[in-house]
C-alpha cells in the first residue's frame, strides 16, 4: 500500500467522517449566516433544524444546515422510517453514501455496510467502506434485507447488470430503495456506453457531484417513464414509485422515492 492509498484509507474512517461532517457543518452556517432559512425537522438530524435553499434544483435545495442533508435523502429517509421503526438488525449495503446518510445508518444499524467504487482496487477495504463494484458484487446470496443507492444508478455502466447483483444479495421479500432523476416525458436512453478504451460519449457528457472525486462523475443513463417496467422485465422484482412530500421537513416538492422488492 502506498502513501496515497494509505493516506485515503485514514481519512475514510469513521472517526475521520466525523470530523468532515463537523468541519463542514460549521462552513455551512457561516456560509449561509446572512442567509433566509425555515424551521422544520429534519429526519436525518432528528431534531429541529433550519434550512436554506441554495439553488432552484428541488432535489438538492433547501438544504439542512445541520447534517448538510437535502430534500432526496430526507426523503428517501422519511420513507424508510415509515417502514422500519428499528434499524438496529437490519442488515443494511448503501452505496456511495454521503456524510449524512453514514452516519445517520451506522449510527442505527449494527449490520450496516458502506461501500464506494475505486476503479483498479479490487476488493480492497478502504477505511470503514469496502470497494464494491455494482455489477459484480463481493457480497452473499441472499444476505441483505435493504438496499440503499441514493442517485447512483444514474452513474452505473450497465445498471441491469448492477440491479441484478442488487436482487442476488437480498432475501426473499427484500428491498432495494432508491432515488435517481429522471424525465418522466420521455423514455431512459443512454448517455455513454464503456468500452475498452474508456467511455463512448452518446450525449453531451454531464457530471455530477462525487463525495470521492473532484472531478465529479460522469452521467451514463437518462432515466425516464420506463424505469419500472425495465426492472421488471430484466429482473424478477418489482418496482414502484411514490411521492414523499412534506414541507415540515423541507421537503417543499415532491420526491420520487423508487422501490424493488425481491419475490
Amino acid at each position: 500500500m502506498d502513501l496515497r492509498d494509505t493516506c485515503r484509507s485514514l481519512w475514510m474512517t469513521r472517526s475521520a467522517l466525523r470530523v468532515q461532517a463537523e468541519l463542514k457543518k460549521w462552513r455551512r452556517r457561516i456560509r449561509w449566516l446572512a442567509t433566509e432559512s425555515r424551521l422544520g425537522y429534519c429526519p436525518l438530524c432528528e431534531h429541529a433544524a433550519r434550512f436554506v435553499d441554495t439553488s432552484d434544483n428541488h432535489r438538492e435545495s433547501p438544504i439542512c444546515l445541520g447534517c448538510g442533508s437535502v430534500p432526496r435523502q430526507r426523503a428517501l429517509v422519511r420513507w424508510l422510517r415509515a417502514r422500519f421503526p428499528s434499524l438496529r438488525d437490519v442488515r443494511i449495503h448503501e452505496s456511495s453514501p454521503s456524510l449524512c446518510t453514514h452516519q445517520l445508518f451506522s449510527g442505527q444499524s449494527s449490520r450496516y455496510q458502506a461501500s464506494y467504487y475505486w476503479p483498479g482496487l479490487a476488493n480492497r477495504v478502504v477505511g470503514d467502506f469496502q470497494n464494491v463494484d455494482l455489477g459484480a458484487q463481493p457480497f452473499a446470496d441472499s444476505g441483505l434485507d435493504l438496499v440503499v443507492t441514493l442517485d447512483v444508478l444514474e452513474h452505473v455502466p450497465d445498471p441491469m447488470v448492477a440491479l441484478r447483483e442488487i436482487e442476488r444479495t437480498l432475501r426473499s421479500g427484500g428491498l432495494h430503495v432508491f432515488t435517481v432523476p429522471r424525465v418522466a416525458h420521455c423514455e431512459t436512453r443512454r448517455r455513454a456506453r464503456l468500452t475498452a478504451n474508456g467511455f463512448e460519449h452518446l450525449q453531451r457528457p454531464e457530471y455530477h457531484c462525487d463525495p470521492i472525486s473532484r472531478q465529479g462523475t460522469l452521467v451514463v443513463t437518462d432515466w425516464g417513464n420506463d424505469l419500472e417496467a425495465r426492472i421488471a422485465s430484466d429482473t424478477s422484482s418489482t418496482c414502484v414509485a411514490e411521492w414523499v412530500c412534506d414541507p415540515s421537513m423541507g421537503i417543499h416538492t415532491p420526491i420520487e422515492i423508487f422501490t424493488m422488492q425481491k419475490p
